[in-house]
């Protein structure tokens, strides 16, 4: 893929055409310190951020050269990287999404998942820790749509923390995966939740998004509801196993040391929806 590295002041900016499975890849590479930049149309971490950590520029160096972008000279010398560290390839943790900034989908996730998620499982102070740092290195912004987020008064307050799910299967098992986290606004959230918009009566709303992101016609809008649709009808024929090692680093859960856990103790955990 074409892509280009590059510093400008105090920034460092990872440029390439749109890639879904690339943006989730470089965000949970980054675990949180880069942001996108709206202006430039690309990722930016700050250059005195790499100075100060080692594991960052390691991190970022394998993820530009598993891809051979183009690095101008500074970013060469900064990461300590050389024509003969390059090489083709593909890193892909997150290859079935469609979203990221000025892409919206929808989606609906499977019943024997309800509820079971980071703020089920979690403690309020382990999710507020993996949840805060998502927003404010998204500005505070929807990582979709670039709004902010205000309470019904007017005050601005944090966006929504959405999970980033992939449905797989390892050794013969059904995998639900998590992938990443990110910010949304309601309007985009509700789309990433379209059956319980429907539910509530929203389902109006979600359609309005889909074509204001996505710029889509009303037809074009529909079909993406009645395809993510058709994906929850067969993900739904099945109980998934929960898969969150993507947070290894950042949190434990008491009898899973690898975070993986079969889908017959999902609601042992803890569920936000059940109690």
């Amino acid at each position: 893929m074409d892509g280009t590295v590059y510093r400008i002041g105090p920034k460092a900016f990872i440029k390439f055409p749109y890639s879904k499975s690339l943006n989730i890849t470089l965000k949970v590479t980054c675990a949180g310190h880069i942001r996108w930049d709206w202006t430039a149309k690309a990722w930016t971490v700050p250059v005195a951020t790499l100075d100060q950590d080692p594991r960052l520029r390691k991190a970022i160096s394998r993820f530009i050269t598993d891809n051979d972008f183009e690095l101008d000279g500074q970013m060469k010398q900064l990461l300590g990287i050389s024509p003969a560290h390059t090489k083709k390839g593909t890193a892909s943790l997150a290859s079935g999404f469609r979203i990221g900034p000025g892409h919206l989908t929808a989606d609906l996730l499977p019943e024997s998942t309800w509820g079971s998620n980071l703020r089920g499982i979690l403690s309020k102070a382990d999710w507020d820790r993996l949840r805060i740092p998502v927003c404010e290195h998204a500005g505070w912004r929807c990582e979709v749509c670039a709004a902010l987020t205000r309470m019904p008064d007017g005050r601005r307050r944090r966006p929504d923390c959405h999970e980033l799910w992939t449905f797989t299967h390892r050794a013969g098992r059904p995998v639900q995966r998590l992938d990443g986290l990110m910010a949304l606004c309601p309007g985009c959230h509700r789309v990433q939740n379209v059956g319980r918009a429907e539910a509530n009566g929203q389902r109006s709303l979600a359609v309005r998004q889909l074509r204001r992101i996505n710029s889509w016609t009303e037809a074009q809008a529909e079909e993406e509801i009645a395809r993510a649709k058709r994906v929850y009808e067969q993900r739904r024929l099945v109980e998934w196993d929960l898969d969150l090692s993507v947070l290894s680093e950042f949190i434990a859960i008491k009898g899973y040391p690898t975070l993986y856990i079969p889908a017959s103790e999902r609601r042992r955990l803890g569920n936000s929806y059940h109690g």
